[in-house]
């Protein structure tokens, strides 16, 4: 190549030291989440605890590669590991408030059905009736529920564990 022959080819290659971590919300709590947030990204077995923000959130559930409940998200890493890359992570993203009031129960009062929904057994009179719920979110080991057919009110009683029997005298236990 001499003096005054034209520039053949790439002159430079940059990148960006931004790194997009993909993640998917259930549809129920896509609401609670919004550009801007904080995300804590974690991998301890890797080493890997580092502070990202939401950057994007899909605005329909089953874009972006997700299934249809589930809604994309993305976060930005600006200082990223080198092993985050193509790492699998827990993505832990603190919400503050339900944004008003809410029925909580503990959280050992909420089982899961073999259909996947989850409920309660509240006692009234002494007799419990199953009650299918629609948990929130949860903190200090307290849940958000909401009756999907079944209301739920202040001061239901929930059975939070129960007494073994006796399957020969079907004494119970304490």
């Amino acid at each position: 190549m001499v003096i005054g022959d034209p520039a053949i080819g790439g002159i430079m290659t940059v990148t960006d030291a931004l790194v997009h971590v993909d993640g998917a919300l259930a549809v129920e709590d896509a609401g609670l989440v919004v550009a801007g947030m904080k995300v804590q990204v974690a991998e301890p077995d890797l080493g890997i605890d580092v502070e990202g923000v939401v950057a994007t959130v899909a605005a329909a559930p089953g874009t972006n590669g997700v299934d249809g409940f589930h809604v994309y998200f993305a976060i930005d890493v600006e200082a990223p590991p080198p092993n985050l890359v193509g790492a699998s992570v827990r993505l832990t993203i603190p919400v503050e408030s339900s944004g008003g009031t809410v029925l909580v129960v503990p959280l050992s009062a909420l089982t899961l059905a073999a259909d996947g929904s989850s409920r309660v057994q509240r006692s009234v009179g002494g007799v419990t009736e199953l009650v299918a719920v629609k948990p929130g979110l949860s903190a200090d080991g307290y849940v958000e529920v909401a009756g999907i057919l079944t209301a739920l009110e202040v001061g239901d009683l929930v059975v939070i564990g129960f007494a073994p029997t006796d399957i020969t005298t079907g004494a119970t236990g304490g």
